[in-house]
């Protein structure tokens, strides 16, 4: 599934009128579903059911690695990593994060983000080159 393009201007200029709440309305018609998951590419995974047979409760999860490659003007919605941590890496380009109600940042090259439970976030590529990041992250096998 593609991800759905939005104005940079629009975005850029929602964020300065009212910080992070203008910026949820520009994305409130554009709710992904939850645990959709962005396009990427999948470098590895590990059954962690079968990794650990021992704990029943891992049955059923995936340990896996994304390398994401996100175009400018393109994001994602507010959503939550309750049940899904991840730590995102950043490798190239620069990622706008509003998270829990707070500001917007931006980050860049080398910039790490965790998204735990408790993490309620939306993110855009607001720059003018393509966002390239790691995620890795714990989620239920699809």
């Amino acid at each position: 599934m593609k991800m759905k393009m939005i104005s940079n201007a629009t975005i850029v200029l929602a964020m300065l009128a009212v910080g992070g709440s203008a910026w949820t309305s520009v994305h409130d018609s554009q709710r992904l579903a939850p645990g959709l998951a962005l396009p990427g590419k999948v470098t590895a995974t590990i059954d962690l059911g079968k990794e650990f047979p021992q704990d029943p409760e891992l049955k059923g999860y995936m340990f896996s690695q994304t390398l994401m490659t996100v175009a400018p003007g393109t994001g994602r919605p507010w959503h939550s990593h309750a049940g899904a941590p991840e730590i995102v890496r950043i490798l190239s380009g620069t990622l706008t994060d509003a998270r829990n109600g707070g500001a917007p940042k931006t980050y860049g090259p080398g910039s790490t983000l965790i998204n735990a439970q408790g993490t309620q976030h939306m993110w855009a590529n607001l720059g003018s080159e393509p966002l390239v990041f790691l995620a890795t992250g714990v989620h239920k096998a699809r």
